[in-house]
């Protein structure tokens, strides 16, 4: 069928935009559903559209405004998802969102800034509001989660540091996270920064196993990657307890 379609690519441009906004996630079988998706950067919803129809529920963080409304507009047929204009952080407050100079506009807009070396300026701000995640997530009475996935331009483990708790009591079935690799300079302003594969390795190794890493949505197959890549997705998984026979 989809050969046959792509013969026809105004059919199938439909076709496809038919399936996987409107038709997939009503007739997915609600009883093969898995439970929750805590989704952050949801950018403009092009890699959510294809796995939020596997979850029950779905909360998604997205602070970019540009980014947000074309996500919401998207979304609005998804009854599962929960929009949150909140960027993903340790703490309640106030922060700047820088928009990157490299073309990426919504990909790449980071509140951690970016420094100059990295040949990124900010060529427009926001004023966006921050939450402490784990504990947002908790007043939403979230108790335990199916996938973690998180893709926030250099904030990435600042979040996961506010999900302790959950990590501690190991209620996290699986964590993607966007890393930046350990031999590559970090492009963020604060030196301090800790978003190097190395850092989430030493915070997740006692309750996570990493089982593959790739770009984008990770399953768990390894991607071949250049060497030179700076950046990659990695997918962690809650290491299984061990069982002591008497």
């Amino acid at each position: 069928m989809k050969k046959m379609l792509q013969r026809f690519p105004s059919l199938y441009t439909k076709a496809s935009s038919l399936w996987r906004l409107t038709l997939r996630h009503r007739l997915y079988p609600s009883l093969l559903r898995e439970n929750i998706l805590v989704y952050l950067g949801g950018n403009h919803g092009e890699t959510l559209i294809d796995i939020a129809h596997r979850f029950r529920k779905v909360y998604v963080f997205e602070c970019n405004p540009i980014a947000l409304e074309l996500l919401k507009s998207r979304m609005r047929k998804f009854e599962n998802i929960l929009i949150f204009p909140f960027a993903a952080s340790d703490r309640f407050g106030l922060s700047t969102l820088s928009i990157p100079s490299n073309g990426n506009f919504m990909g790449s807009a980071s509140i951690a800034g970016f420094s100059k070396k990295s040949g990124i300026s900010s060529i427009a701000q926001f004023e966006v509001v921050t939450v402490n995640l784990g504990e947002f997530l908790k007043m939403l009475k979230v108790e335990s989660i199916d996938l973690y996935q998180s893709d926030i331009e250099g904030n990435d483990f600042v979040a996961l540091k506010s999900m302790q708790e959950f990590i501690s009591n190991k209620v996290i079935e699986r964590i993607q996270l966007e890393v930046w690799n350990n031999d590559k300079p970090s492009p963020f302003s604060d030196k301090n920064l800790k978003c190097q594969e190395r850092h989430f390795d030493d915070f997740l190794s006692a309750n996570y196993s990493k089982i593959a890493e790739g770009i984008s949505q990770v399953n768990s197959v390894n991607w071949f990657l250049p060497v030179d890549w700076n950046w990659k997705d990695v997918l962690w998984e809650k290491k299984k307890s061990s069982s002591v026979e008497i």
